[in-house]
């Protein structure tokens, strides 16, 4: 009988089950079904022509605006375990049952820390509604819609600004909104045009600084 105990084997343990082919495949697909989730989670509340992407390295800087705060990667996890008696068992259910758990774990953990970098983003410059120091929400909204500037995609039309609330506040504050008289209706719009207007001549400004390039 051959002896398999020599030190060579014994410095590189015995893996069972061991599929290095195959468990890179597994292991670039899944993670390309991650990235794929990832897409469409962002998706939902930021626009693909405002997403970024880190080609090399971790954090980007602007030189030309030196007052941007400087942007970087945030850590983001999720945990997933797996029974002993389920991959013994092979359980293909696991599958879809682990992409669920890692969606909803990345969902919460995206709008946990998008949040959580505009409000800090808004308490930099102070550009910031409370609720409290108005009579209704309808009043709140449209003192907000008053602080932002809105924006133009790359055909020039005008995108107005989303407002994104925690689950059940939605429908009170539309009941807020179309409880208001003419008068709320009126000064709503004209912000709107107003803000339309501005973003339009933004946008001419920025276009006729390249002019030349252009040309």
């Amino acid at each position: 009988m051959d002896d398999t105990t020599s030190d060579t084997a014994s410095s590189h343990p015995r893996l069972y089950y061991a599929f290095g082919r195959e468990q890179h495949a597994f292991a670039k697909t899944f993670a390309k079904c991650m990235n794929n989730l990832h897409q469409e989670i962002a998706s939902e509340v930021i626009g693909q022509d405002n997403l970024q992407n880190y080609q090399h390295g971790g954090s980007s800087f602007h030189p030309a605006s030196p007052n941007l705060p400087r942007s970087e990667l945030k850590e983001s996890s999720a945990i997933m375990e797996t029974k002993f008696e389920d991959i013994i068992g092979q359980n293909l259910a696991l599958l879809p049952q682990a992409l669920q758990h890692l969606h909803d774990a990345m969902t919460r953990n995206f709008y946990e820390m998008l949040f959580s970098g505009v409000t800090a983003s808004c308490d930099r410059v102070g550009n910031t509604v409370s609720a409290l120091d108005y009579a209704n929400n309808a009043e709140a909204m449209l003192d907000a819609l008053r602080k932002v500037e809105f924006s133009v995609d790359r055909n020039g039309k005008v995108t107005l600004p989303e407002i994104l609330v925690g689950p059940g506040s939605a429908e009170p504050m539309r009941r807020d909104l179309d409880n208001q008289p003419q008068s709320f209706r009126d000064e709503w719009d004209a912000v709107i045009k107003e803000k339309s207007g501005s973003a339009l001549a933004r946008e001419v400004e920025r276009r006729q600084r390249f002019k030349g390039l252009q040309q």
